[in-house]
C-alpha cells in the first residue's frame, strides 16, 4: 500500500489574539482594532477577500467591548433600531 491515508478530525475555529499575523497588508486593520475605544466614530465595516483575517480581526474585537455583527444578507430596518 503506497497510497496515504487522510484523517478528518474535527477541529474548532479559535480567533485568539496572539495568533494574528500582523503583516504590511493588515496592520491598519490590526491597529485600528486595537485603539478601541478612541475611535472617532463608534462603526466599523470589516471587508476583504476570503481569508485575509476578518473573522479573526472581529473576534479580537468582541473580546473588547459589546458588539452586533450583521451579515450583509440580515441587513433591514429591525437591525437598525438595535443600533
Amino acid at each position: 500500500m503506497t497510497d496515504q491515508l487522510l484523517f478528518k478530525f474535527p477541529s474548532k475555529k479559535v480567533y485568539l489574539k496572539e495568533d494574528f499575523y500582523v503583516s504590511p497588508s493588515n496592520q491598519e486593520a490590526y491597529d485600528f482594532i486595537n485603539y478601541w475605544p478612541k475611535w472617532f466614530k463608534r462603526i466599523a465595516n470589516i471587508f476583504g477577500p476570503s481569508g485575509s483575517g476578518k473573522s479573526h480581526l472581529v473576534s479580537i474585537f468582541k473580546k473588547k467591548t459589546s458588539t452586533l455583527i450583521v451579515q450583509s444578507n440580515e441587513i433591514n430596518d429591525q437591525i437598525f433600531l438595535k443600533f
